[in-house]
């Protein structure tokens, strides 16, 4: 069942899991009228949906504070840069797309943190499978993939756009290359 936008909304707001030192949107001044601050851009109805581990740090989120309140995202991260690459050459652009994560807190320090997989399901369940609307979803990475399977979701895979073992050219063309394979089966 998909909810409307802002209990959608609620629903992330509501969401935490204290004791594990994840932050929220609200604890890292960046709450909205979003369910990730990605969505400034990336908010497409009708679009496909594409599905990362989690939108960023609670440390960097501070630390570039200025930046996501104006653009929603780093745009000097090697996620965004490959992400934008590929919607490029798929002759797309950010508002194509709904963008979304399967874990919606912020990891305390480093965006590799590891994430109990406990608490990305729960964030799956509470949030990510009512954004679905039963359009074409693009996995990226194993987190978004697994979450994916263990909900029954239909997807895309991809690797993970800030994969460091990867080379660019390769994330950029697995990406594109979904972003085209989405198109036909909306």
């Amino acid at each position: 069942m998909n909810l409307s936008r802002k209990e959608l909304i609620a629903r992330r707001r509501a969401f935490n899991i204290p004791g594990f030192g994840y932050k929220t949107l609200a604890e890292v001044g960046l709450d909205g009228d979003y369910v990730s601050p990605i969505q400034k851009t990336s908010n497409s109805t009708t679009g496909p949906i594409l599905i990362g581990k989690h939108w960023n740090s609670a440390k960097n989120a501070l630390q570039k504070r200025d930046l996501l309140v104006e653009f929603g995202y780093d745009v000097f991260s090697r996620f965004n840069k490959v992400l934008d690459e590929a919607l490029k050459c798929a002759g797309m652009g950010r508002a194509n797309v709904y963008i979304t994560q399967a874990f919606h807190l912020l990891p305390g320090t480093d965006k590799s943190q590891s994430i109990k997989l406990e608490h990305i399901r729960m964030s799956f369940r509470e949030i990510t499978i009512h954004e679905l609307d039963g359009r074409p979803v693009i996995a990226m990475g194993n987190t978004a993939q697994k979450a994916c399977d263990r909900f029954g979701v239909e997807y895309i895979p991809v690797p993970h756009p800030s994969h460091r073992q990867m080379p660019v050219e390769e994330r950029v063309a697995a990406l594109r290359d979904a972003l085209c394979v989405s198109r036909q089966i909306q």
